[in-house]
């Protein structure tokens, strides 16, 4: 007997279980298969969706705070073609006036005739819209996403209670930062002038996320004046243009009030110091700050100020007063009637921690 034969007998009288073999093979084969398609179907569709919300955003120049809404005509110019409009991103707790409904985590944007422009796109309010109500001598008007319509049950005409977070140079975490609510948030009173379809970027959002997109979109001006913010935004919005051509003009353009940066000279003794509006320098700030002193010559002095709840001697006390730690070595006082006072070797640059 051949080995050919054996194979073909051996099949023929396990017919009934090779038979399940292959039937099992064939429909796992058919489940990964079906995986594969509707995994993929899936991460097109979000792919889709992720892009469709973009509009015609392909960079995102953004920031914790504030920098000079003129940034935006600045690397207009240093990206030639390039589109680049700036907008003020928040989020917002948004109160129906009428009905008492409220959402929290809705996305706030404060916008002008150029994020339309930017997206080709007709501003909302044209002749076959709803036009938004005046306020005091501006349009307060805002149109929405149409989940966020939905969810509240808001109509055209309907008043909103959005609450934003103001913005504040020091952290409202730290130590130093206002916890009272009247100087952590700003409630804005706006008019509601109807719903902007998904195909109108009415969906438009810079994170994905797979559940619909509860939005606003409110003028930035009014914005802008709510949160005392005039001239500054957020985020920028780029297209047109490489990614190394946005690094590098954006590294160009930027200055130091965009990054919250404060230099004060000061002539006695010759010093720089360097200080961070935020109220504390971050480690990439410090670092480049030595950097820049260590290339002019100067001398670095770090200098550290924080809140104490109180300084005590005795039965004496002193609440609330400000504790600075320094090199004390470095600094040029007098410690005793007859002796000179210290000087320093060189220029120092001053790099406060805290102030």
């Amino acid at each position: 007997m051949t080995f050919r034969r054996l194979i073909l007998r051996s099949a023929a009288y396990y017919w009934r279980t090779n038979l399940a073999v292959v039937m099992g093979v064939a429909a796992a084969v058919s489940v990964l298969a079906g995986a594969l398609l509707v995994g993929d179907s899936v991460r097109g569709s979000l792919r889709d969706i992720a892009i469709g919300r973009l509009g015609k955003a392909d960079h995102v120049v953004s920031s914790a705070g504030f920098f000079r809404e003129a940034l935006a005509d600045d690397l207009r110019k240093a990206l030639p073609g390039a589109a680049v409009t700036p907008l003020v991103v928040a989020t917002g707790f948004v109160t129906h006036e009428v009905s008492g409904r409220r959402a929290a985590g809705v996305l706030v944007y404060g916008v002008d005739e150029r994020f339309w422009a930017f997206h080709g796109q007709p501003e909302p309010g044209g002749p076959d819209e709803i036009r938004p109500r005046p306020h005091r001598g501006g349009a307060d008007g805002v149109v929405m996403s149409p989940a966020l319509a939905r969810e509240l049950g808001i109509t055209a005409g309907d008043t909103l209670l959005v609450r934003l977070q103001k913005p504040s140079e020091i952290p409202i975490e730290s130590l130093f930062g206002r916890k009272d609510e009247d100087e952590i948030g700003r409630t804005v009173r706006l008019t509601a002038a109807g719903e902007l379809p998904r195909e109108r970027l009415g969906e438009f959002a810079l994170r994905p996320q797979q559940a619909e997109v509860r939005a606003l979109f409110a003028p930035l001006r009014r914005i802008q004046r709510d949160l005392a913010v005039g001239g500054q935004v957020n985020t920028l919005l780029v297209a047109g243009a490489e990614d190394r051509g946005v690094d590098a003009a954006v590294r160009s353009s930027l200055t130091l009030e965009d990054l919250g940066v404060k230099l004060s000279p000061a002539a006695e003794p010759p010093a720089v110091a360097v200080e961070s509006l935020s109220g504390v320098l971050g480690e990439p700030l410090e670092a480049a700050a030595l950097e820049a002193g260590e290339t002019l010559g100067l001398k670095p002095l770090p200098v550290f100020t924080y809140l104490a709840n109180s300084i005590r001697k005795g039965d004496r006390q002193i609440p609330y007063s400000l504790i600075t730690g320094t090199d004390l070595a470095a600094l040029p006082v007098r410690h005793a009637a007859s002796s000179p006072a210290p000087s320093l070797a060189t220029p120092s640059l001053a790099t406060p921690s805290s102030a």
